[in-house]
């Protein structure tokens, strides 16, 4: 009995810190509870407060793109949830506002959908995020380890079936690395990407004389490819390509 009460508190104590991760509880509540009253500007503030002291977490990007959806702000409730999704990927929550979002874009982008295969693997390998695959990784590695210690050190005959088991061990080992580094470097590619804050053009040169070649819109996703004189080459996530001002659009 003693021993299932406090597996309970260890459970409460991993579900408190996830939620709130590193964000100051009071506030949190706070600017929670101003958002349950709609009073979403003086929530916004103390979002911005919350963020202003170093702390963050996805439940508190994800709170405040909330919070910013409400107020109609577009552009601003993208850059949270898409900062939040840095912290996790894999975050269904995040994902399917972030998703809501895009469409109230003023002129949503209609995106050229992955080939099926190269979707399924995306789909697949964000279901962890990085630090959760590399620690499967791990902990698959210690029990080959321990299962080779077994068989050449303590001169145990396995059963043949644990040859198969170390097998699929291995594949598993293998597949979780590889789905590690992939999470990984869709996390780090979100370094280079931004959202777009003021409605503009996109150049086809680094200078304002250069042709127009589309608007962007409060709420478009850019990534940065190159610089040049002050000007950034982005690309959209329907994959057009031009210049813009690099106060256009906010880092994520």
């Amino acid at each position: 009995m003693r021993k299932r009460f406090f597996i309970s508190i260890a459970l409460w104590i991993g579900m408190f810190y996830s939620v709130y991760g590193q964000t100051p509880i009071s506030e949190f509540q706070k600017a929670n509870g101003l958002y349950e009253k709609k009073d979403y500007t003086e929530a916004v503030d103390v979002y911005k407060s919350i963020l202003a002291q170093g702390n963050k977490s996805k439940e508190l990007y994800y709170n405040y793109g909330n919070t910013l959806l409400a107020m109609d702000s577009i552009g601003q409730a993208v850059l949270q949830y898409e900062r939040g999704l840095k912290l996790d990927p894999s975050d269904a929550f995040l994902q399917n506002n972030l998703s809501i979002a895009r469409e109230r874009i003023e002129e949503p982008l209609v995106v050229i959908p992955d080939f099926f295969l190269m979707g399924f693997w995306k789909s697949f390998y964000s279901t962890f995020s990085p630090r959760t695959w590399a620690l499967l990784s791990i902990l698959i590695g210690i029990l080959l380890i321990g299962l080779v210690y077994v068989y050449l050190y303590d001169k145990v005959h396995l059963p043949k079936k644990w040859y198969y088991i170390g097998v699929g061990l291995t594949a598993i080992l293998l597949l979780s690395t590889i789905c590690a580094g992939s999470a990984r470097t869709s996390q780090a590619q979100r370094q280079d990407k931004g959202v777009v804050m003021m409605r503009g053009w996109m150049k086809n040169g680094p200078d304002d004389r250069s042709d127009d070649i589309k608007i962007l819109y409060p709420g478009y996703q850019v990534r940065v490819i190159d610089e040049l004189n002050g000007w950034k080459k982005v690309m959209t996530r329907d994959r057009e390509i031009g210049w813009v001002k690099p106060e256009s659009y906010t880092i994520i």
